[in-house]
């Protein structure tokens, strides 16, 4: 059963919905929530650039849904199915253990910073504000604290790419002897 053209064309405005629509919820889920989540990094850590990643994301959305609507049914089941596989494909079988392991650094990283973050904005601001009443009236000292979570991403990133520069280490060389066989003297 063909969808109706018209509530095609006004889902698809909305990032994820044309496709819900159409009947990949999966797919829809997932782009609706990459869009808003996108939306609310780049609020959180007020990282205006961000903000670029959402027209690519809506307008392969909006293009996208009426790629789908001429699909058969049971190839739109297919290509969702296919696609939340792969999708999450490195988390099934028992490899998310040998992924969080491979990148358990950084993942730690991540928490460190974001926990630090918070026991910052939660703890140690308001005390230095009871402590330093004049402190919290300052424009620098606010503008201070609202770049923070800017730089502590800029950080991440830099540190980023120093790894990637850097590269994987070399193991170290062993000797190397050829086999050639038992010797029977």
């Amino acid at each position: 059963m063909r969808k109706s053209k018209l509530l095609t064309f006004l889902f698809a405005f909305i990032p994820g919905c044309g496709e819900m629509y159409l009947g990949m919820m999966r797919k829809g889920v997932f782009l609706m929530v990459l869009f808003w989540g996108v939306n609310a990094l780049s609020l959180f850590f007020q990282m205006g650039v961000l903000l670029c990643l959402q027209p690519v994301i809506w307008f392969y959305s909006f293009f996208e849904t009426f790629n789908i609507r001429y699909l058969a049914p049971e190839v739109i089941r297919e290509n969702d199915l296919l696609f939340f596989q792969k999708l999450t494909g490195s988390f099934s079988a028992g490899e998310l253990p040998q992924l969080l392991g491979r990148r358990h650094l950084w993942a730690g990283v991540a928490l460190i910073l974001f926990g630090g973050w918070v026991l910052f904005r939660n703890f140690l601001i308001p005390a230095l504000e009871a402590l330093f009443p004049t402190l919290s009236e300052s424009w620098y000292f606010q503008y201070f604290l609202s770049q923070i979570p800017s730089a502590a991403v800029a950080v991440a990133v830099v540190l980023l790419g120093v790894h990637l520069v850097r590269g994987k280490r070399k193991p170290k060389e062993e000797e190397y002897v050829e086999y050639r066989g038992e010797r029977h003297d």
